[in-house]
């Protein structure tokens, strides 16, 4: 896509139909401001960087739903992704090499899934007029609550089939989720997004290496990997952390700017 992009973006018009002469016009008045002293002058001076408000930022209730939410989104994930092998080779019975590409389909559908929930979420905005607030809370809810009970129920599965349904719709899932909590840092604060995009992905990391370790330890003390004892408590605590999450940002989300 990136190589597509580089060779095809300076061939498409990035003007709107209809909006051409708007954007001459405004063109214009730039350019007559600059000319007019004292008028250009001023507007076109450069702003100097922001500071970073820390202490607000992390005191905000509406950063912690989302830090919250990526540490359980990614808590799942990667131990969806991390004990695949061992769950199709000890729950199922069945190596995961023998899917061929099969097994690729799950992560394949999470990211169609993901983009789903992106423009699922811009259709409530927009198209229906919810609020961003709402269209935020409906789309991490559905994807977080309904990855809970699939989730869960993935120690259920008997055969090849079964286990791949259920691991895709899990994943698929988690990925509409991000319609809601992993793009809310632009809503609440756009100048940045990306100093809270990097502290709630840090918390997701940790989730992955707390997740991962933490599933083993689990399977561990509960029999071991062939003992289905084991995976319904760490499936379980998997989507006892989603319900949690979805909770939080019910709650603590806002859609509006916080930081300007």
């Amino acid at each position: 896509w990136l190589c597509a992009w580089l060779l095809l973006k300076d061939r498409l018009s990035l003007t709107v139909p209809g909006k051409e002469d708007k954007t001459a016009d405004k063109t214009a008045v730039v350019d007559l401001e600059k000319s007019v002293p004292g008028e250009g002058s001023k507007a076109a001076e450069p702003k100097g960087p922001q500071k970073i408000p820390w202490s607000r930022m992390m005191q905000s209730t509406a950063v912690w739903a989302i830090i919250t939410n990526n540490f359980v989104f990614h808590y799942a994930v990667y131990v969806i992704m991390n004990w695949l092998p061992t769950y199709f080779e000890s729950v199922i019975k069945v190596q995961l090499t023998g899917l061929g590409l099969a097994k690729a389909l799950p992560y394949l559908m999470m990211f169609g899934a993901s983009n789903f929930g992106g423009i699922a979420g811009e259709y409530l905005i927009v198209t229906l007029n919810f609020s961003t607030k709402w269209a935020r809370t409906i789309l991490n809810t559905a994807g977080l609550g309904l990855s809970a009970v699939t989730i869960f129920c993935m120690y259920k599965a008997e055969t090849k089939a079964q286990g791949l349904f259920i691991v895709t719709a899990s994943l698929s899932l988690l990925g509409v989720s991000r319609g809601g909590f992993a793009v809310n840092h632009m809503d609440i604060a756009p100048e940045f997004a990306g100093v809270i995009m990097g502290i709630s992905n840090t918390a997701g990391t940790i989730a992955g290496i707390v997740g991962v370790a933490f599933t083993g330890y689990l399977l561990e003390t509960s029999g071991g990997a062939s003992a289905i004892e084991g995976w319904k408590l760490a499936l379980g605590f998997a989507s006892l952390l989603n319900v949690f999450g979805l909770t939080v940002f019910h709650f603590y989300s806002k859609g509006t700017r916080v930081f300007t």
